[in-house]
């Protein structure tokens, strides 16, 4: 069973829990846990920073920052997404 909870803490990103949902199934199709149980959370850069700030002692932006709460034979965790860095990325990558 895999079950995913999406929070859009992003108030001007409109964020398809459809394709989020589907992007996940593909990536874990093949991975064997008895329960998956994950957090997408979209957030701002400054949030994202504040997190590897206090979570890593490490003041450098990044795009995404995992939380794993469990990794045996259920996997479970909390995932804090940039949509800020993700749109940048997302840029850059069209003009190369």
């Amino acid at each position: 069973m895999i079950e995913i909870n999406i929070f859009n803490k992003a108030l001007n990103l409109k964020i398809e829990d459809s394709k989020v949902r589907e992007l996940v199934h593909l990536t874990l199709n093949e991975i064997h846990y008895e329960k998956i149980n994950l957090n997408f959370i979209f957030c701002n850069d400054q949030t994202l920073n504040d997190f590897k700030v206090k979570y890593f002692n490490d003041d450098v932006l990044t795009d995404i920052v995992t939380f794993p709460i469990r990794n045996d034979s259920e996997l479970e965790a909390e995932i804090y997404i940039s949509h800020e860095m993700a749109i940048r990325m997302q840029k850059n990558s069209k003009c190369h």
